[in-house]
Parts: structure tokens; sequence; C-alpha cells
């Protein structure tokens, strides 16, 4: 056996890190989001959405499951009123970070990390989903308009169903916005 079929066979052994694919995927996504933006055609726009749709969806199965918060979609449909992702103008950064630190900070506290770990953690992804649902609604997310969105941001309860509830928060968005 060659030195380069053992490296192939090491290679087709690698399993990525949560952390690698969340980086992947968003990296992918802000290359089709920009590839969106230079489209020529129709048909080039409807094939970077084709593969936006495909990245989230990956990203949503690396992040599932995801628990059910009444009244969350109401406020999150109010939220994005009707954006779509490839024309909600979000900065590279914060969706790189909506992406990676959902499911890096969602397995952490799948994983049981220790309270106090758990406690920065969703405190770091609260104020990502913050950022991001302001940047996406143009304006505060405020308890008068926003309850259940403003009340998970503020404090969603023990750590790690804090975090729980704020990736459920970003991926019921990132969903909403890419549906046709």
């Amino acid at each position: 056996m060659s030195l380069a079929m053992e490296d192939k066979a090491a290679l087709s052994m690698y399993t990525p890190t949560v952390y690698e694919q969340g980086v992947s995927e968003a990296d992918l996504l802000a290359i089709a989001l920009a590839y969106h933006d230079i489209a020529l055609s129709d048909e080039q726009r409807e094939e970077a959405k084709t593969i936006i749709r495909g990245l989230v969806d990956k990203w949503l199965e690396t992040l599932s499951p995801l628990p059910y918060i009444e009244g969350l979609a109401g406020d999150v449909y109010r939220a994005v009123s009707g954006k779509k992702l490839w024309e909600a103008g979000i900065d590279e950064d914060t969706l790189t970070h909506i992406i990676v630190d959902t499911v890096l900070f969602k397995e952490e506290a799948d994983k049981g990390a220790p309270e106090p770990i758990l406690e920065a953690l969703a405190i770091v992804l609260s104020i990502r989903v913050k950022e991001f649902f302001e940047k996406v609604a143009g304006e505060a997310i405020v308890s008068d308009k926003y309850p259940v969105l403003a009340s998970i941001i503020e404090h969603g309860g023990e750590p790690d169903e804090w975090i729980r509830k704020l990736s459920a928060s970003a991926a019921l968005a990132l969903v909403m916005m890419t549906n046709t």
C-alpha cells in the first residue's frame, strides 16, 4: 500500500468536529449568499437560493432536536416580516455567529457542561441572537411587540434550556427566511 493510499484511508475515516461542520456550513452559506448577490440571471439566483436552503437544512440537522416554544413562531414571524435571507442584508459575521455558536453551544448544553460554562455560553448566544433579530427586524426586540422572543433573549431559564430556546429562535427565523 502506498503512502497516498494510506493518506486516503486516514482521510476517509476522519469525521469533522461540530465546530468544523458549523464553520464549513457558515462559510458555504456566505459564499452562496454572495453568489446570489452577483448572479446575472434569474436562473443563477434560483440556483443560489436552492443552495442556501440546502445549507440551512443541513445546519438544522446538526442543530436538532430543538424545543417547541408556545408563541415563538408568531414573534419570529413578526420580526422576519417576510424577509428572505438573501435579501435581509445580514452581515457575514452575524450569520456566522448564529450558525456556529448555536451548534457549538447547544452541543455543550446537550453534553451537560458545568453550569457556569453554560451560563457564560447562554449569555454570549443571547447577545448574538438579539443582534441577529434586531438586524432582521430593523428595530429593538422589546417585550411589548415580541413578548416570547424578548423573554427568551433576556433570560430563558436554566442555562442549558436557555441555549436550546435561543437556538430554536434562530432556527425558526432561518427556516422562515429561506422557505419559498
